[in-house]
């Protein structure tokens, strides 16, 4: 009997060099409220 796989660990608050290597082809997706491209936060390295 196959074992159960374990869930994936959310991203949320890992560093963004963790974020990067997960998802390392990500583009800026404009905001279709106002159609701007995302910047950086203040916490963001």
């Amino acid at each position: 009997m196959r074992r159960p796989e374990k869930s994936p660990q959310p991203l949320f608050g890992r560093p963004r060099a963790e974020v990067e290597a997960e998802f390392p082809e990500r583009e800026p997706v404009p905001c279709p409220l106002c159609e701007r491209e995302p910047v950086g936060f203040a916490t963001d390295p």
